[in-house]
């Protein structure tokens, strides 16, 4: 019937995610099938399976729900987005974390190392003060304020003045030791 194959669908992307695989997929192949027209109304009740859209926008919220429901499970599923390279799906990924567990500052300093990694500096300076705020650390509001102050690094041809290179070198040499704390926890998971 119906109603048991949306019952699976939704089951499905609970099992993606348990078995370490992004739901998103799912979702995604799903997006696919919606996109065709709409069934007749015939067409309707003939149907063993809910019409392609209403699937998919029910698998889209199951997605949504599950990745906000299971902090450890969507972490762990970011950081494989990330070793993957789809550096993008996984800044996503940890945005959905930081739903899930917003006193956590670890979401945001994931989401900060990848920024920094993509020379995004202002958006990487933005999630070292949620990272900051998340746990009480000066030293991460100060990262943040000397992103924001200089958002490059200095470069061997910009020709900086002393104090803004010293500067910068600090900042690059905190971002290394989040970088290197955020590896350990990931490690951990």
């Amino acid at each position: 019937s119906r109603v048991r194959e949306g019952h699976a669908d939704l089951e499905a992307v609970e099992l993606a995610l348990q078995a370490g695989y992004d739901p998103g997929g799912l979702v995604e192949f799903m997006a696919h099938g919606a996109s065709a027209r709409s069934p007749s109304t015939l067409e309707r009740l003939l149907l063993t399976h809910p019409p392609p859209a209403e699937r998919y926008e029910l698998a889209a919220a199951a997605s949504h729900e599950a990745l906000v429901t299971h902090y450890d499970l969507t972490m762990r599923l970011a950081a494989r987005m990330q070793d993957l390279g789809r550096s993008n799906r996984a800044l996503e990924l940890y945005r959905l974390a930081s739903e899930a567990r917003p006193s956590s500052p670890q979401p945001a300093l994931a989401r900060a190392a990848i920024l920094e990694g993509q020379r995004r500096w202002a958006e990487a300076a933005g999630e070292f003060r949620i990272a900051a705020a998340a746990s009480h650390s000066p030293e991460l509001y100060a990262i943040a304020d000397a992103l924001r102050k200089h958002p490059q690094p200095p470069t061997p041809n910009s020709a900086p003045d002393a104090q803004v290179a010293a500067a910068m070198d600090e900042v690059i040499e905190k971002l290394s030791r989040v970088r290197d704390a955020n590896a350990h926890a990931r490690a951990r998971l």
